[in-house]
């Protein structure tokens, strides 16, 4: 049975037949995977664990990505730093 993965919380769902159910769940699994792998606040994203911004480390992109070969909801997250001078000079 497809499942959600947040931490400790884990939530069963099925879905088949429930189009906009299972893309609001989908974009749910998103936000969550983005927000918990970004370890600092920002803007409307405040994390209690990571309370400042860093900008040395997370100027850049999440791309997410949910494999097509699994029913579980849970996107791969890759970091794609902003090309900056200063990354370019020491790149």
């Amino acid at each position: 049975m497809p499942f959600i993965r947040a931490g400790d919380i884990v939530v069963h769902y099925q879905l088949e037949g429930r189009p906009e159910a299972t893309n609001l769940v989908t974009v749910a699994s998103a936000l969550i995977a983005a927000a918990t792998a970004r370890e600092e606040s920002r803007g409307s994203h405040w994390r209690e664990d990571h309370p400042d911004r860093d900008d040395a480390q997370w100027s850049g992109n999440l791309d997410l990505t949910l494999p097509a070969d699994s029913d579980q909801a849970v996107p791969r997250t890759t970091f794609v730093p902003h090309e900056t001078e200063e990354n370019a000079q020491h790149g």
